[in-house]
């Protein structure tokens, strides 16, 4: 989070209300409103992305090396598991840090890849955003659905919490094919989607 926080945000019509979602219907109250939330945080750097336009950056030492040696072996093995991993993760991040290109596989190139392939915002009738916005944003969009659920147009689900959390499906690390997933790290879209059922 760089702006302020990471706020996780679903949108959903409330029931009975009519969504322009056929070929050749208008767009309804409900494509409206999530139109204009999508401007809003269009208004920010980088349209609400959390991840920076040169991809993210890796860190040291690697989160979840315990927990990928215990995911991946039985007990017996798991230090060795660990090691793999930690010896795999600084070679990584050498590369990453440093730029050196090994074979097919170029960091920077992968880590602007990686800012491109990631779905922080996706609309399939609901509207589901994972965004890193200032204070002031949040609180006009706060306004925004308040005021479009007080006329019966939406439901929705927010939260806000300091981070935002990748998941990342990666065939081979030399394509651009790679996808990425980001939700917020404290409870993010299921949170969100908790608070859009209580009403």
């Amino acid at each position: 989070n760089t702006r302020g926080c990471i706020l996780s945000l679903i949108v959903g019509p409330a029931d009975g209300v009519r969504t322009g979602n056929k070929e050749g219907d208008d767009i309804g109250d409900y494509e409206r409103l999530v139109g204009q939330v999508i401007e809003l945080f269009e208004e920010g750097e980088r349209g609400g992305h959390s991840i920076l336009e040169s991809g993210p950056d890796m860190g040291w030492p690697p989160k979840g090396a315990d927990l990928g040696a215990r995911a991946t072996t039985s007990e017996g093995s798991r230090r060795k598991a660990k090691l793999k991993i930690m010896l795999f993760c600084a070679f990584a991040w050498i590369l990453f840090k440093t730029g050196w290109k090994l074979k097919n596989f170029d960091p920077v190139h992968y880590r602007r890849m990686t800012a491109l392939n990631t779905d922080f915002r996706k609309f399939d009738d609901v509207l589901r955003m994972t965004v890193d916005c200032d204070l002031q944003t949040l609180a006009r969009a706060k306004t925004l659905l308040e005021t479009a659920k007080a006329a019966g147009t939406i439901r929705y689900g927010i939260y806000e919490q300091d981070a935002a959390m990748m998941t990342c499906i990666v065939p081979s690390v030399e394509s651009d094919d790679h996808l990425h997933f980001l939700d917020g790290a404290s409870g993010g879209y299921a949170l969100a989607a908790k608070m859009m059922k209580a009403g």
